[in-house]
């Protein structure tokens, strides 16, 4: 979607989400693009996370204010209970047999979510877990390269 958008175009949604991004500081990134997206145009948290880096440096005056926004405004962390058990079915899946694309559709959920959630989530959770899962990520990943 982003390569459609001409460089003019990302300057203008580049202010304007810092701007929305500032107005609205109680938010977290995963709610303004929800916002954004169902009101405005169509745009992801990655991509919100880059257009308020992109912001910091062309609004240099409120660069501390929009990183104190983003780290109050974090949606979820690791001390959350429903993003540890979040993290345990996902790795649960994986060892099922399912890959990252299948548990993200099984789930509904993203598939960064899905890999962060394995990848570097994971080990600060049950590090047993995650040396049983980052074998297996291993195995796919080579059995991927081998086709």
């Amino acid at each position: 979607m982003a390569a459609s958008v001409t460089d003019q175009e990302r300057e203008e949604r580049v202010l304007f989400v810092g701007n929305y991004f500032l107005e609205h500081a109680d938010t977290s990134i995963r709610k303004a693009a929800q916002d954004i997206s169902k009101h405005y145009f169509k745009i992801s948290t990655a991509t919100i996370h880059d257009y308020l880096n992109r912001f910091k440096k062309l609004a240099y005056e409120n660069q501390e204010l929009i990183e104190e926004h983003m780290k109050n405004n974090k949606e979820e962390n690791i001390d959350d209970e429903r993003v540890r058990s979040r993290i345990i079915i996902h790795a649960q899946m994986c060892i099922a047999g399912l890959t990252v694309e299948e548990i993200a559709k099984t789930t509904s959920a993203a598939y960064w979510t899905v890999y962060r959630d394995l990848k570097s989530r994971l080990p600060k959770v049950d590090i047993n877990l995650s040396t049983q899962v980052q074998e297996i990520l291993n195995n796919h990943k080579n059995n991927n390269l081998k086709k």
